[in-house]
């Protein structure tokens, strides 16, 4: 996809259509900058490259005009594999779709940075028993690469390593996978999904000629182009005619093993064949096979790494038919590499796992949160920031710590900022009617910005009496009649950043009520999942019907003609009894409750015990 700003203040979007009737198309551009279409046919039979062009006022919208035709147009080539499957396979249950958002919504652990490329059950427990001492209760922990039975000829480097088996590599895991997982969930029984990790040819190097996979199935060795990562020589892996039932057949001994989800890496390498006939046997055969394992075996939890060829892209990731799965779009998270200060930007957004004690941590934190996507760490057992950990995820009544999503993916405001520019960064996410903005100084020296927010969609709402934005750093708060000419004033350090949320405010009489979410989180208003008032006439009070995912400090802005209200409050948590509550808190137009401290002590919320129920009833002023 390409878009364009036009001199006359136009944006041109330019989508190319690729992995359906076995065409890749890309767009190029010429000495003369005019941009070309370039098409692939692998299939032997002709066919028809199709590009999409829209023009609108801007590159939102220009985007969705182009982009509704294109699901059009995939949604009606669904057939083979996929519709046979998924006939087989039924539609999900409440209690499979439940869990799957469970998945998309938990605090995670990556085994990859912090516990290096040499796994062992001990290292993995330890990381585990680290983060539960800090009080860090994970929901999500991802086995990465270095599990898996594999085979390397002298003198290559690990990026060459071969799958050969199933089960988990005997020198390090002696008592296989299940195991592993069994020790797992005994010292960490709050976790609920394990997920491990696995190429999509197997391994780095595909799978081994020699190994106990190939006497089991049928095989096909190709040849990988050159000028790609590993490019050039031979890659073998199991041939299209077996790749359903090494799937299946995979991920039912993952599933026996407890494993609860996948992470699916080297996606591209679908594309590294050099010749038509290799890849027409295998990119949409193994798409079709992995994800209809993965629905079946796993509820559609799943991560797929280096996805982002345009043939995965359309083919599996716009499907409307199937659970989504997270999708890297993001460069991988580099420790050690100082550049790496910006974040980068159909299926769930995936920006990688990052450190919580790194010269950046804070800025990756900022940029996950505003992501709409999930967040997990790879923290060094022992180092952790324990305070940026609490300001991303807020707790559950079981105590599990859940991360707070946005209603819509993060996106930045300036559609046309280079990657490498040191400008200012503001990535922008919505929840609901509520607008949370990220403000990245990617300079290495202290500036000052006026930041502008009158760009903030949506606009006010009939019942809606202004917007009030608050700053989650200092508190700050500006209250603005329609946000319209709404700025204000921030100073940042080096690689500095600021986050600013947008609230609507609601008018009862001379009262204005705002939910601002749980305070002290960076993303807090994405706890927030519904809100009803209703004003009860017989004593004067306004009664504000919560329901949120998660447990913390709820902050509620109430003013009447600019005066504050004082005194306590009517506060209904968890279904528990009515109780008269001072508000915490210094600033006296917030009203502020310790929801954990309001728990009546199990889970009377009456939602699967999954969100929690508030009532606030406050005064007419």
């Amino acid at each position: 996809m390409l878009s364009f700003l036009r001199r006359d203040g136009l944006h041109v979007v330019i989508i190319a259509i690729s992995g359906i009737d076995n065409l890749l198309t890309t767009l190029v551009s010429n000495e003369n900058g005019q941009i070309l279409i370039s098409s692939r046919n692998d299939g032997p039979e002709p066919a028809h490259a199709r590009v999409l062009v829209a023009v609108d006022k801007t590159c939102e919208e220009a985007i969705a005009a182009a982009m509704r035709p294109v699901r059009e147009f995939v949604r009606g080539h669904r057939s083979g594999t996929f519709a046979i499957g998924l006939r087989n396979a039924g539609s999900a249950s409440v209690g499979e779709t439940t869990r799957l958002q469970a998945w998309y919504d938990g605090f995670a652990y990556c085994t990859w940075n912090g516990l290096g490329q040499y796994l062992s059950p001990s290292k993995i427990l330890d990381a585990l028993t680290s983060l539960d001492k800090k009080g860090v209760k994970l929901t999500t922990l991802i086995i990465d690469d270095n599990w898996q039975s594999v085979q390397l000829e002298p003198g290559k480097s690990d990026f060459y390593r071969q799958w050969s088996d199933f089960e988990a590599n005997k020198e390090h895991f002696p008592g296989g996978l299940k195991s592993l997982i069994t020790a797992i969930r005994s010292v960490s029984p709050y976790i609920q999904f394990i997920a491990v990790w696995h190429g999509i040819f197997g391994h780095w190097g595909g799978m081994a000629p020699s190994g106990k996979i190939a006497k089991v199935y049928a095989m096909r060795t190709f040849k990988r182009r050159e000028g790609i990562f590993l490019g050039g020589g031979d890659m073998t892996t199991v041939d299209r005619s077996d790749a359903e039932r090494l799937f299946d057949d995979f991920y039912r001994f993952l599933s026996d093993a407890g494993v609860d989800a996948v992470k699916v890496d080297t996606q591209s390498f679908l594309d590294y064949a050099d010749h038509a006939d290799d890849r027409l046997a295998l990119i949409t055969a193994y798409q079709d096979a992995w994800r209809l394992a993965s629905l079946k075996y796993f509820g559609g939890r799943a991560i797929a790494c280096m996805a982002q060829i345009p043939q995965t892209m359309y083919y599996s990731f716009l499907r409307e038919d199937l659970p989504k799965p997270m999708v890297r779009t993001s460069d991988d998270f580099f420790p050690d590499d100082p550049r790496q200060v910006p974040p980068s930007d159909g299926a769930q957004r995936d920006w990688d796992m990052f450190q919580t004690r790194h010269q950046y941590s804070r800025f990756h934190a900022t940029a996950r949160c505003v992501s709409g996507g999930p967040i997990y760490i790879t923290d060094t057992p022992g180092e952790h920031d324990l305070d940026l950990i609490e300001q991303m995820t807020a707790k559950a009544p079981d105590g599990r710590l859940l991360v707070l999503r946005t209603e819509k993916l993060g996106r930045t405001v300036g559609m046309y900022t280079g990657h490498s520019e040191t400008q200012f960064l503001q990535v922008r996410a919505e929840h609901y009617r509520v607008v949370i903005t990220a403000v990245f100084n990617l300079d290495n020296v202290p500036r000052t910005k006026l930041v502008s927010l009158s760009y903030c969609e949506p606009s006010l709402a009939g019942d809606e009496a202004g917007y009030l934005f608050r700053v989650h750093s200092s508190g700050k708060l500006l209250r603005h009649a329609d946000g319209s000419l709404a700025i204000m004033e921030l100073h940042f350090g080096p690689h500095d950043c600021h986050i600013i949320t947008r609230y609507p405010v609601r008018r009862f009489q001379q009262t204005d009520v705002a939910v601002l979410g749980l305070l002290g989180k960076m993303a807090g208003a994405a706890a927030v999942i519904a809100t009803t008032y209703k004003v009860l006439p017989e004593t004067s009070e306004i009664q504000a019907d919560l329901e949120l995912k998660a447990l913390g400090n709820l902050g509620l802005y109430v003013s009447a003609n600019s005066r504050p209200l004082f005194g306590p409050v009517k506060v209904i948590v968890g279904g528990g009894p009515m109780a008269k509550v001072e508000p915490l808190g210094l600033d006296p137009f917030i009203l502020e409750f310790d929801l954990e401290g309001l728990w009546p002590g199990e889970n009377r919320c009456g939602k699967g015990n999954s969100q929690v129920l508030v009532t606030v009833i406050v005064p007419l002023l």
